[in-house]
């Protein structure tokens, strides 16, 4: 008998023993230790986690102010040094609330006695800065969100020069009834959990008595008194305050009145939700009333609150509450006329909204780029989101600016990448320019890259992989006879075009032996090293023809020009001094495109020098610099700039854009148009330069080109400016501006010295109110001395004007430009009647027979 009582007590203690277990178990917690080797459970009972495998940056470091003083979890944390944005990936439930709190304690780690500060993201949106002003004092920063997907992004992000650092991230799960404003495009910035009425030398309340562990601080109250009870108080299930929380309270000490009121000091201009908690912790008399209006500043916000008995509780809540200042909030509890007792406080939670209004780069394009970064194992690469907040984006993704945007270029040149290309490349549907060059890549091209590319939807750059090939060339090494027989067949046409090469070779030699003699330097001869037509020179090659730099002559944003020699011609070398991926890009696009553009108005490209992140472009030297040099009277030539001479500049210039967009197939949008861009050569011809932001046209008969607004203030097509849609229509915009420049000598921005405040002037206004007043000699070039036929240049002028009309409906094609062109130069040597005073803008359909038409792309 007594066996089997005793058996039945054990049986129900461990039944006991495993509901308190199951109880009192972290439900959905995640809690790091950041930079710990280890894990281990604290006294609390929160087992805490080394964050290795949340996150794959930064480094583990140790505090150097007295450990003994500090608990375990901030004994150690993690730095980033490196990179703008490092994140942690923490699982969640799409949907879900999730309270995410990331706590830090300088500690003096890095022995600087520094005061860093940095920002704090979550997922695509900014969260909170953080502050360090006293390197042994615990900041934690809280946030309730929502989750937008199967995981959230918490990252620390370099706004300073000063290095993030992490101590604790912590990530409770909560019920879905809390929080019920908390949603994708709001959150709640934990500001202050405050506990009244408490007594005990523990000054926190947390887990397990708060189970989805918010940190709850003793608050104080001037002319008040505590009270407590032992017996547990529920909460609503929309709040959940812990029991610990509402037994304890405070009372107002003056009984006459009985009131209770105290001030809240704000941290930060915003808007707050307030989360007041009353509970009964005393046992009144039957006929006792506890009755109060709350108001906060002055203005009560809604019925009186009244606990009708022993135990009763009611939470309020108010918000969103507006603070313009950091001035104080003033509560007030006031008790009704028919309360017999004074008001009473629990707990005051207060949070501030943080809206969060960026939706996070398209799923499909954060999948696809997920896959990539897999495949070529650049897990350090991926922090966060890929576009968003934009001045935090990825360094080798370029994203248009829709609300969820989509990745348009991805440049991995010189990444030490291997192995092939993969197919979730092509799953980028928006992708615009994909840069692989330089890097030890095998296999063949993607099908679907090599289509995009094909039908002018892509540029594509994947030279300097000598292990590549192109599509359709590379198959399945497939054995039998078939196969056999095609490799013996490629060694027999390999050995025969290596013969016929050599003697190629000896035959040009004997030819010209003594030409390549007269070519050679100190360093040997150039070498060649074409590449689908492209002259590929080597860096020791670019300091032979500019005589390791010798002479400068220009200098910009892109970075130094110098003068070079080559096979006795002179050359202009550009040297970039933009090493950013963003720079390389630029580079990649310019040489793309220039080695397949030939025409008379177009520079000459001669080739290109990408070696230990030196990129060089080398072009057909043109003597005469730019045009805008020449406006500026900053040569000794300018009043060798007639009118006559710059109405063939402009001809030149327009022939060569005329030529982009229709001799092109597709058409390429030159994106950069001005005056700077126009060189001259020794005979004063004008050629268009710097391809480096030039785009191809739209597509299979889209009318636009959605992409970045890039260009030059000044020039830029208003309507692609705040649309983002680029057009052939924005070129002309922007010659418009030249031919202004051309007839005035002006800047698009100049100031006017004749008016008292010396304003500043746009320059298309400034043209358009001249001729609304038919006054052409106020806009023309002093410089010209009249020396110019006045309706050749009203004819300019108002061409000008179509061109930069700001509906590019109504601006004319560059076919109709060069024609009107065309007529104003024969106004200028009367070669017909002077009687237009208007362009006709008639359509040309042909383009120049010395044009060298050529499908970009094919």
């Amino acid at each position: 008998m007594d066996g089997a009582i005793l058996k039945t007590v054990t049986f129900n203690l461990l039944l006991v023993l495993s509901i308190c277990s199951v109880l009192y178990a972290q439900p959905e917690f995640i809690s790091l230790d950041c930079g710990a080797l280890d894990g281990y459970d604290d006294a609390g009972g929160i087992s805490w986690t080394s964050d290795e495998q949340y996150i794959n940056s930064g480094e583990k470091r140790s505090i150097l102010t007295d450990q003994s003083e500090v608990g375990q979890p901030f004994k150690h944390l993690r730095c980033f040094p490196q990179g703008k944005r490092n994140c942690y990936n923490l699982p969640a439930v799409r949907g879900r609330k999730y309270l995410i709190r990331a706590c830090f304690l300088y500690g003096n780690y890095d022995g600087r006695e520094s005061q860093p500060q940095f920002e704090l993201l979550v997922d695509a949106n900014f969260w909170a800065t953080v502050v360090i002003n006293n390197s042994n004092k615990t900041i934690c920063k809280g946030i309730n969100a929502m989750a937008r997907g199967p995981s959230i992004n918490v990252c620390l992000a370099r706004s300073t020069d000063d290095v993030p650092f992490i101590s604790t991230l912590e990530f409770r799960l909560l019920m879905p009834a809390m929080y019920e404003v908390v949603g994708q495009y709001l959150s709640l910035i934990s500001t202050v959990h405050m506990d009244y009425g408490k007594l005990s030398d523990n000054p926190i309340i947390r887990y397990p008595d708060d189970e989805f562990d918010r940190l709850w601080v003793k608050g104080k109250i001037y002319d008040t008194d505590y009270r407590s009870t032992t017996n547990s108080i529920p909460s609503t299930e929309e709040f959940q305050i812990p029991s610990a929380v509402l037994e304890t309270a405070l009372v107002s000490s003056n009984k006459s009145v009985g009131n209770i009121r105290w001030n809240w000091s704000v941290p930060e201009i915003g808007e707050y939700y307030f989360l007041m908690c009353f509970a009964e912790v005393e046992e009144l008399d039957v006929n006792a009333i506890r009755e109060f209006n709350i108001s906060i500043n002055g203005y009560s916000y809604q019925s009186p609150v009244t606990l009708h008995s022993y135990l009763d509780s009611i939470v309020v809540k108010y918000g969103p509450i507006k603070a313009d200042s950091l001035e104080n909030v003033q509560f007030s509890l006031d008790p009704t006329n028919r309360s017999s007792v004074g008001a009473i406080i629990n707990a005051l939670d207060i949070y501030q909204y943080r809206r969060l209004p960026n939706n996070g780069t398209k799923s499909e394009d954060v999948n696809a780029i997920a896959d990539i970064v897999r495949h070529f194992n650049l897990e350090k690469e991926r922090m966060g989101d890929p576009c968003l907040p934009q001045k935090y984006s990825w360094d080798w993704v370029d994203c248009n600016q829709d609300s969820s945007p989509r990745i348009i270029a991805v440049d991995l040149a010189r990444n030490n990448l291997s192995g092939s290309i993969p197919e979730a490349l092509a799953i980028l549907s928006n992708l615009k320019q994909l840069n692989l060059a330089d890097n030890d890549l095998n296999g063949s091209v993607p099908i679907g890259l090599s289509e995009q590319k094909q039908r002018g939807k892509l540029i594509l750059s994947v030279y300097g992989n000598e292990k590549l090939c192109q599509v359709g060339i590379c198959k399945d090494g497939r054995k039998g006879k078939s196969s056999k027989t095609l490799f013996v067949w490629l060694i027999v046409a390999g050995i025969a075009i290596l013969i016929s090469f050599t003697a190629i070779l000896i035959f040009i030699k004997i030819k010209s032996s003594r030409k390549i003699r007269k070519g050679k330097t100190e360093t040997g001869h150039l070498n060649l090293d074409n590449f689908d037509g492209c002259r590929s020179f080597s860096f020791i090659e670019v300091r032979a023809m500019t005589s390791n730099f010798q002479t400068e002559i220009g200098k910009g944003g892109y970075g130094s020009v110098y003068l070079g020699c080559l096979q006795d011609k002179d050359v202009a070398v550009k040297i970039s001094s933009d090493k950013s991926h963003k720079g390389a890009i630029q580079f990649s696009t310019e040489v793309e495109i220039l080695y397949k553009l030939h025409h008379k108005n177009l520079i000459k490209f001669m080739g290109y020098c990408e070696e230990e992140q030196n990129l060089v472009l080398v072009y057909e030297y043109m003597s005469n610099g730019d045009l805008r040099h020449f406006l500026d009277g900053q040569t000794s030539s300018r009043n060798y700039l007639g009118w006559e001479r710059r109405l063939n500049i402009a001809l030149d210039a327009a022939q060569g854009l005329e030529y982009l967009h229709v001799g092109c197939k597709p058409s390429i949008i030159h994106r950069d148009v001005k005056s700077s861009n126009i060189l001259l050569n020794d005979q004063m011809e004008a050629k268009i330069a710097d391809f480096g932001l030039s785009r191809m046209g739209p597509l299979d008969g889209a009318t636009h080109v959605s992409t970045l607004v890039k260009g030059t203030i000044g020039y830029l097509d208003p309507e692609y400016y705040s649309t983002n849609r680029l057009t052939e229509k924005s070129d002309v915009y922007s010659f418009g501006v030249v031919l202004m420049e051309i007839i005035s000598g002006k800047h698009p921005h100049f100031v006017d010295d004749s008016t008292s405040n010396s304003e500043h002037i746009q320059i298309t206004n400034w043209v358009r109110a001249s001729l609304l007043k038919d006054d052409i000699e106020n806009i023309a070039d002093p410089n010209l001395l009249g020396n110019y036929d006045k309706d050749a240049m009203l004819k300019v002028a108002n061409l000008a004007m179509v061109c930069t009309s700001p509906h590019s409906k109504n601006r004319p094609t560059m076919n109709e430009v060069v024609l009107e062109l065309k007529e104003a130069s024969q106004f200028e040597t009367h070669e017909i009647a002077s009687s237009h005073s208007h362009p006709s803008l008639q359509t040309s359909h042909n383009v120049d027979s010395d044009v060298s038409l050529y499908s970009v792309g094919r």
